[in-house]
């Protein structure tokens, strides 16, 4: 099945800044006399759009998510076969999703009203919206609670899920402090509203456009070859992560025999008793022997996820377009 549209653009950076990009040139249009807006239903709401509440709030929840995905976006990384020039490939799916709650400053009047009103400084609010007069001593704000769902998609087959994360949040973290710096500027200058408006859809998506073509063009962490078996996985509470098999290791050797492909492992294993040594060799190139034993029952399997020779009966995802995953 083929999406109509990549699921990526459902972010707040594009609707955001194409919904500001329109707003200034339709205020520009009615502003020349172009065409009179203010007389067309459907476009007249677009003029009273504060395009700096919109912009600064979209920098904002890219911050906090850019702060999430640093120390929790690695969570859970689910892994994934690719078709990377033609080969498989292993790699991971990096998926999360956070509730954060908000509050939204809503300006009620310019003037003094009844009821129970709690004073503020002359200095708030820090970010004024757009038309509020410098001197807003007697203007009224309500708080407004909201809750907003934050989510992380990624994947990575060139690095391990924690490096890539990391790599991710950065970039999301100089696109959302250069889109704050751009909407405070543009309270200055005016003409930088609409350098703000379009940077935020076309700097974001220029971030997804690079991040996948590195993960096409960089080596993978994870090929089927015929030297060992590479360890795209292990399965919680296996033999394996007993052992302390990683993501990332490569079995060399079982009970002091030569192994070469994960068939080599099953004639072995089921040629086992309860006792096994295993010799990996790790992404640093160094080798350490681990040791299991189970005397009350057989060991089976050692509960591991490797990379398959063929691409039969297997979900793939293909690097030439991530949106699509295939199913031979």
């Amino acid at each position: 099945m083929v999406l109509l549209f990549d699921s990526h653009f459902i972010c707040l950076s594009y609707s955001g800044g194409i919904v500001s990009l329109i707003s200034l040139l339709l205020g520009y249009i009615n502003t020349k006399g172009i065409i009179n807006i203010s007389e067309i239903p459907i476009l007249r709401s677009f003029l009273n759009f504060d395009i700096t509440a919109i912009l600064i709030l979209v920098s904002l929840l890219h911050l906090v998510e850019a702060l999430l995905m640093y120390f929790d976006g690695a969570r859970y990384p689910v892994p994934m076969f690719f078709k990377k020039n033609g080969r498989i490939v292993g790699g991971f799916i990096l998926t999360r999703f956070w509730i954060i709650p908000l509050m939204i400053l809503i300006l009620l009047s310019l003037t003094p009203i009844g009821g129970d009103v709690i004073p503020t400084p002359d200095w708030w609010p820090l970010i004024r919206p757009d038309g509020i007069p410098i001197n807003v001593n007697d203007a009224v704000f309500s708080l407004t609670p909201l809750f907003a769902i934050l989510g992380y998609g990624d994947f990575t087959v060139s690095k391990m899920p924690k490096q890539k994360v990391k790599e991710s949040s950065l970039s999301l973290f100089i696109f959302s402090v250069t889109l704050f710096a751009l909407t405070v500027l543009s309270m200055k200058i005016y003409a930088f509203k609409y350098v703000a408006a379009i940077f935020s859809p076309v700097f974001h998506e220029l971030i997804i456009i690079l991040n996948r073509r590195k993960e096409r063009m960089l080596e993978s962490l994870w090929d089927y070859n015929y030297d060992g078996i590479k360890i795209l996985d292990v399965v919680p509470n296996s033999p394996a992560e007993k052992m302390g098999i990683e993501t990332g290791d490569k079995i060399i050797s079982i009970n002091n025999r030569r192994v070469n492909t994960i068939y080599d492992a099953k004639v072995i294993l089921d040629e086992a008793e309860r006792y096994l040594w295993i010799d990996v060799e790790k992404l640093d190139g160094t080798v350490r022997s681990l040791e299991y034993y189970n005397y009350q029952t057989d060991i089976g399997s050692l509960g591991i996820i490797t990379i398959p020779q063929d691409d039969a009966y297997i979900p793939l995802m293909d690097l030439d377009d991530t949106r699509v995953f295939k199913r031979r």
